[in-house]
């Protein structure tokens, strides 16, 4: 290239010599823009997703709602691991449902939600940790909150018959949308009294489950230390679980920054009849080709803080060759149990209930979960530990999803490993095997086998 471009000669050239050095010239300037070109395109990506933030931080008045985010976990540093990763749930779930990939007959979601900012909680930080958080912070929860309700109250009511039910959310859904900030807290409260005396109605019980729900939330750490590759940081922020009310929702907020969380996740509470713990592959053994479920009857919290001794456990196969079976059942005892209170908000104490003689998931059911648990693993592109549950109409919720981080995994291709990355190609449910990366290795079953961490365990699809 430096002889292409040297300097002019001090003569005078020659027409023929000058149209040379303009050719090479022209020659090297498109060698110059061909080497910027990548460069180029990775400068142009980073000045849109600066114009992004601005624009999710500036549309949504720093309380961020998952739609904002479109699915993607570069926004991690905003709104924490969890937050980010549920964004993606959500985003997955929703275009597996629309190509058809999900168990059919079984509806698969993600609860509704938003996202307070790490900004929120620096500044709380920055002014004392005062328990009383300014009066923006408390505009802009209440804001979102009573805009989730509206959001749970009108899908409710459009799944109902004309009534006085009915008429009772879509009164809920206008009036919660006309109020003023300053408002806010009355209408709270207006709409709770009218709840409790539609409650007092003739209906399904399983409408009655749904009216109770109108309201309460979750509100989850979501620090940017929490949910990533290299670590789950699994109880070492608060959740305050079964919040309802501005009061309490401002309490929950406080207590879990209180627990050094930079980031929250306010979800919509599920109404838990079974909780699942689910790896879409197995940490314990290393392999790929099955997962392990533990499950309970009652609210995750049982399974999480280890509460019931005894779970039902699972094991899975899931190569692909055959349809998905359950390799391994073991029948917990199940002799304690945790469900929400509904009086007065939390957890109510664990109760002890008889030793089951049957599990609390029927074969199909389980079977279901495994295969959305499989197609959301590829969907998110990392073998997975989810916790998910299933509400009183049967649906499977999946309420939180993080890198299996014990397993840290290789592809090993002769004396080439190249990490694993979200552009690898997991088992599917139709073959088992890894499928091609597009542009990328040969990953056929005569040539891949798996590192596991630094134990030199090697294994693959049989």
């Amino acid at each position: 290239m430096e002889e292409n471009v040297r300097a002019l000669p001090d003569e005078e050239m020659s027409f023929s010599q000058l149209a040379l050095f303009s050719q090479k010239l022209k020659a090297v300037r498109l060698s110059l823009k061909k080497l910027n070109a990548p460069l180029d395109a990775r400068f142009n990506a980073m000045k849109r997703e600066k114009r992004d933030r601005r624009t999710v931080v500036k549309k949504s008045g720093e309380i961020v709602w998952k739609e904002d985010l479109g699915g993607s976990y570069r926004w991690r540093d905003l709104v924490g691991g969890k937050g980010a990763w549920s964004s993606e749930i959500a985003v997955a779930l929703e275009r597996l449902s629309a190509s058809g990939r999900l168990p059919p007959g079984i509806r698969v979601t993600n609860p509704r939600g938003f996202l307070v900012q790490q900004s929120d909680y620096d500044r709380w930080d920055r002014n004392g940790r005062n328990p009383d958080i300014a009066d923006d912070m408390r505009t802009k929860l209440a804001r979102a909150y009573v805009k989730l309700i509206g959001q749970q109250a009108e899908a409710l009511a459009a799944s109902l018959s004309p009534g006085q039910v009915r008429e009772f959310l879509e009164e809920t859904v206008r009036k919660l949308g006309a109020c003023t900030p300053a408002g806010t807290g009355q209408a709270l409260d207006d709409m709770y009294k009218r709840l409790d005396e539609v409650l007092s109605l003739h209906m399904p019980e399983s409408l009655r489950r749904e009216l109770v729900m109108l309201g309460r939330v979750a509100v989850r750490s979501s620090d940017s230390e929490e949910d990533t590759t290299e670590q789950a940081a699994a109880g070492k922020f608060r959740t305050v679980l079964n919040v309802r009310g501005l009061d309490r929702l401002f309490q929950a907020v406080v207590d879990v920054w209180g627990s050094g969380a930079r980031s929250l996740l306010v979800d919509e509470l599920v109404d838990s009849q079974v909780s699942v713990l689910m790896f879409s592959a197995d940490p314990v053994d290393k392999r790929f080709d099955r997962m392990r479920l533990s499950v309970v009857k009652g609210a995750a919290a049982g399974l999480v803080d280890g509460v019931v001794r005894d779970p039902d456990g699972y094991l899975i196969h899931r190569d692909g060759t055959v349809p998905l079976s359950i390799e391994e059942l073991h029948v917990g005892k199940k002799e304690e149990e945790v469900h929400f209170d509904w009086q007065n908000g939390g957890l109510k104490p664990p109760v002890t209930v008889p030793a089951a003689v049957s599990a609390a998931l029927s074969d199909d059911k389980v079977l279901a979960i495994a295969r959305a648990g499989i197609e959301l693993s590829q969907a998110l592109g990392f073998e997975a530990d989810f916790e998910l549950t299933i509400n009183g109409a049967g649906d499977i919720v999946f309420l939180q999803a993080r890198p299996i981080t014990s397993f840290v995994a290789t592809i090993k291709e002769g004396k080439k490993l190249v990490k694993l990355s979200k552009d690898y190609a997991m088992p599917t449910v139709a073959t088992g095997l890894p499928e091609a990366v597009p542009g990328g290795i040969d990953l056929g079953p005569d040539k891949i086998g798996l590192e596991i961490g630094n134990e030199g365990k090697v294994f693959g699809p049989p």
